[in-house]
């Protein structure tokens, strides 16, 4: 497990953190 392994694993959930945020916002008004 190196830094590399970890940068990418943080870029991915923030990424599906932010698709999930965006998904919440449309279909919950």
């Amino acid at each position: 497990m190196n830094w590399v392994h970890l940068i990418v694993i943080a870029a991915v959930l923030a990424v599906s953190l932010a698709f999930l945020s965006f998904v919440a916002k449309k279909y919950m008004k």
